[in-house]
């Protein structure tokens, strides 16, 4: 451990040191960097993307990156753990240099010095993020060892790196799946009215167009009133507010990590110039689609509430095709009121999928605790959930789930190993999106460990001036019901009796569990591949751990 230690302050000196040439002041406080005139920086960065202008940045920044067909995206490298750290250099800010891309879209730029340039802007972001916000990884201990006082500074530091590190990229053939079905079963609602089955018929038809036009590696470019966009100048009106962003708007004024706010560019599937439409590289920006369709649909807010229901019969239709039967209802047992989302049984094992449809708030990635804590609610009500339906039916089985939809019911008992070996409950969370290196199982079990049999405070300091009385009056409500379930959580656990309960916690994107269904061969291997053994190679990233080490689990 002290060997990582030298090797980190080896690393955030030399970056500060090379940072000093820009004209930035350095100096150490109580064992502190403190690092100031950091304006200076920014500005540099500034200077080198409006040379190099944003999409040939953008090609040089992918030409790095090894694309996957198997998982559809770019392969970001992340280190895992090693025993010979001092040998890894640094890793680039890849998710910190895409935003700036897209801000600086707008500028052409010139191939003059374009590499010495390119090397230049990898090496200041580098160092930045090295010196002055000390995100570098240098191993997962840092992550996994920790206080539970600590629980939300660790969230803070895991999604900042999450976000200056990793592209945000989602599968193209996952997403069309998903913005089609969302459509579909939008549209056959009763509350859907005509206006808004037309604009989600549009919005699907120009995100089949873009899909078919648009490539992993490059931008494309349509000239306005050309052939090549008649289908999406037909079908935009209505919706083009939802689809379409100016490239002068784009991550405008974004140029520090504490710009999200500024961050619009993963809303939008479209750019729009004077003279063109763009197309940027669909990886990066597929998952726009999801969001342009929900800002469509959000003004409805009877059907906008029911997205979590759609993201429910979308997983379990796909297991459904693969052979994989799946069961979901309401309970009671013992006077205790509950639902599963999904319930996988199988020899070894059953599986629990919860699903929850918020995604980490933008509060949240910016550093508010409050807030923070409000996300992992989520996370914690979720983990209760599966925790009380194992506690009822293991002492109060068997259970009957009364499916809402149909009204049709299932005896769910729990049955012992033939072999007489000891069944286990996968107990799954699955998000709307990836909440990075959260979903690294043995981080998450941490996590929720430390959490267990705590009370959680929301106490305001009289010199707040963030949260007005509302907001600090909502908050205090979603504390309390944060410890109504970590109460329960605990209490469940407790129950059980296990002497580790967190152990087969995990935790999925949509996508992730879409992923797994299809590499399954069938209900077994299914929940194998959920449960992902215990193994861990450090990268704190599901593809990266996949391509490691889960296709091995057979």
């Amino acid at each position: 451990m002290d060997d990582l230690v030298r090797v980190r302050e080896k690393q955030v000196a030399k970056a500060a040191k090379r940072l000093v040439a820009l004209g930035v002041n350095v100096k150490v406080e109580d064992c502190d960097l403190i690092i100031e005139n950091v304006e200076l920086v920014y500005a540099r960065i500034e200077e080198l993307m409006t040379e190099m202008g944003g999409e040939t940045t953008l090609h040089l920044l992918l030409s790095e990156l090894p694309y996957v067909n198997e998982i559809g995206r770019y392969l970001v490298p992340h280190h895992g753990n090693s025993p010979m750290p001092n040998e890894l250099p640094p890793e680039k800010p890849y998710g910190y240099l895409f935003n700036l891309c897209l801000r600086f879209l707008k500028e052409k730029g010139t191939k003059v010095r374009l590499e010495a340039n390119w090397y230049e802007l990898c090496q200041i972001t580098s160092d930045l993020f090295i010196a002055a916000y000390n995100a570098q990884k240098y191993n997962i201990w840092d992550d996994v060892i920790f206080k539970p006082n600590e629980v939300v500074e660790k969230v803070h530091e895991m999604m900042a790196r999450f976000n200056l590190y990793t592209l945000p990229q989602t599968n193209t053939s996952f997403t069309l799946a998903w913005c089609r079905y969302l459509c579909k079963w939008m549209s056959r609602d009763a509350r859907c009215d005509t206006l808004l089955q037309e604009k989600l018929k549009n919005a699907e038809r120009i995100m089949n167009w873009f899909a078919n036009n648009a490539n992993n590696k490059t931008c494309v470019h349509f000239k306005k009133g050309s052939k090549d966009c008649q289908l999406l100048e037909a079908n935009k009106t209505g919706i083009e507010n939802q689809l379409i962003v100016r490239i002068e708007k784009l991550n405008s004024g974004f140029v520090s990590p504490e710009d999200l706010n500024k961050v619009n560019g993963v809303r939008y599937p479209i750019v729009e110039s004077d003279t063109d439409y763009i197309l940027l590289p669909k990886p990066l920006v597929m998952w726009n689609w999801y969001e342009a369709m929900f800002n469509i649909i959000k003004p409805y807010k009877v059907l906008a509430k029911d997205i979590g229901y759609v993201m429910e019969d979308f997983v379990s239709n796909k297991m459904s095709s693969h052979g994989i039967l799946t069961h979901t209802g309401t309970y009671n047992y013992n006077n205790i009121e509950g639902e599963v989302d999904l319930l996988i049984e199988t020899t070894k094992a059953d599986a629990y999928i919860e699903s929850k449809k918020k995604s980490l708030s933008l509060k949240a990635k910016a550093g508010d605790d409050y807030y923070t804590w409000g996300d992992l609610y989520e996370l914690i009500e979720s983990q209760m959930q599966c925790a009380r339906l194992e506690y009822g039916v293991k002492y109060f089985g068997p259970i009957t789930l009364v499916n809402c939809k149909n009204g049709t019911s299932y005896s769910y008992k729990w049955n012992q190993m033939p072999s007489g070996g000891k069944r286990f409950v996968v107990k799954t969370t699955m998000t709307l999106k990836e909440y990075g290196p959260m979903q690294d199982k043995i981080i998450l079990s941490n996590i929720i460990k430390s959490l267990v049999g705590k009370n959680i405070s929301a106490g305001f300091d009289s010199a707040d001036k963030v949260h007005d009385a509302e907001d600090q009056k909502r908050i205090q409500e979603s504390f309390d019901k944060i410890n109504e379930a970590l109460e329960d959580l605990s209490n469940y656990y407790k129950s059980i009796g296990d002497d580790n309960p967190t152990f087969f916690c995990r935790m999925y994107s949509m996508e992730q569990i879409f992923f797994l269904i299809r590499k399954a061969k069938n209900q077994e291997h299914f929940v194998k591949l959920l449960n992902g053994g215990f193994v861990s190679t450090g990268t704190e990233n599901f593809w990266n751990e996949y391509l490691n080490t889960i296709q091995f689990v057979n």
